[in-house]
């Protein structure tokens, strides 16, 4: 059976370029991505099942690293900026956070007076999530979890959609528990960023083969639309260290590696301490040029009835 495409159906496909996993080193393997002709999705050409992505998902996944906890104070700005849109439109309620990985989102949303409750599929981030939050967490898919339909206000799906073989499954089930007129916060990764053009298959967020699906804002746009969710708007600015000046930084760092440069620990460090020079790359990143693509989307969608489309 061919291939289809999750947003129109078309079975004819580009290829576009073939990456490693330059960040765990799973393995020296290639992934293809195409390129769907009709919408223009991109994918990984052959859809792994997800007993063959696991190796791809080792414990230092879920592991906050030093860059992180240094940038952490610039990353809460960008938590906060996040979560005040998020009151604007919903200021309290019942909150899902799928995927919650390493739970310091999650926190951030409970500590601002949200009902949360998180899930993800990996012990090993119910492990390495804040011990406060811990007893609001659920190891567990989303589909088994056994929710009420129209049970939550508001659900976040942030650096998870990119990861799914079947997206349209579990945007079906978030469709199902939120009530009416409830929120869907949605991020993922920009493919048609700066920063994907400038280093190709070095791009810190390419992420293959985790990244099972390479979105744009209209590719993006347009696989909600077809599940019943309405644009309501997008958050501008940076987003924690997938939209930072420390990913330029790692995404340097691959190219390095991929032309045999020495990128050791001791480089390492240097550029990560580097502090003056990561908040004056912040600054320049409110340029318009630059906001306008930025790393990662954040977009709100509103859930919405057969009837209104």
């Amino acid at each position: 059976m061919n291939k289809k495409c999750i947003i129109c159906g078309c079975e004819s496909f580009s290829d576009i370029l073939s990456a490693r996993d330059s960040r765990f080193k799973v393995s020296d393997k290639e992934f293809a991505l195409h390129q769907c002709k009709e919408c223009g999705l991109i994918s990984l050409a052959a859809i792994l099942f997800e007993r063959d992505l696991a190796p791809y998902y080792p414990p230092e996944n879920y592991h906050v690293s030093i860059s992180e906890r240094l940038y952490y104070p610039l990353g809460k700005i960008s938590f906060n900026k996040t979560i005040k849109v998020l009151k604007d439109v919903k200021p309290e309620g019942k909150l899902l956070d799928v995927g919650f990985g390493t739970g310091v989102f999650t926190k951030e949303l409970h500590d601002s007076g949200y009902d949360v409750v998180g899930i993800d599929n990996s012990p090993l981030a119910h492990e390495a999530a804040p011990p406060e939050i811990r007893d609001r967490l659920m190891v567990n898919n989303l589909q088994e979890c056994g929710f009420p339909e129209e049970h939550f206000d508001i659900v976040v799906v942030r650096q998870v959609l990119e990861h799914l073989t079947n997206p349209t499954n579990e945007l079906r089930e978030v469709w199902r528990l939120l009530k009416p007129n409830g929120i869907l916060y949605v991020e993922v990764p920009n493919f048609d960023c700066i920063e994907s053009k400038l280093f190709g298959v070095n791009w810190y967020n390419l992420e293959v083969p985790r990244h099972v699906y390479q979105f744009t804002e209209e590719t993006l746009c347009k696989l909600l639309k077809k599940n019943e969710f309405m644009r309501l708007s997008q958050i501008s600015g940076l987003s924690f260290i997938h939209s930072s000046p420390l990913s330029v930084y790692k995404s340097l760092r691959y190219m390095l590696m991929d032309k045999k440069i020495s990128a050791n620990y001791f480089f390492d460090m240097i550029a990560t301490l580097s502090i003056p020079v990561i908040l004056l790359l912040t600054l320049a990143s409110r340029l318009p040029f630059i906001n306008r693509r930025p790393n990662d989307l954040r977009i709100l969608f509103e859930k919405t009835s057969c009837e209104n489309e």
